[in-house]
């Protein structure tokens, strides 16, 4: 024989065919691309400059910039300028 009883031998055929169904079967639902259905790049956005009324100076300056860089790192759409933009971010 070859050294290892029956038993262990079906017990790691059996654990190795749980692991690789889990492993597979994990992404079995992904989807490249933008989760709204919208094509990539399809639309452009203006991130209008927001007003700050509150007693911290720049903080509208960085909550611009955060947004425009939350923008084009997700890349379903891309930064436009006021004139010919789809979209308006107030």
């Amino acid at each position: 024989m070859s050294g290892a009883p029956r038993s262990r031998v079906g017990w790691g055929w059996a654990l190795l065919a749980a692991l690789l169904t889990l492993t597979g079967s994990g992404c079995g639902g992904y989807r490249l691309g933008p989760s709204n259905g919208v094509s990539a790049r399809g639309q452009s956005v203006y991130v209008q400059p927001f007003l700050n009324d509150t007693l911290q100076p720049g903080l509208e300056d960085n909550l611009t910039h955060a947004m425009r860089i939350g923008l084009q790192r997700e890349g379903t759409y891309r930064l436009g300028s006021r004139g010919d933009c789809d979209i308006v971010l107030e």
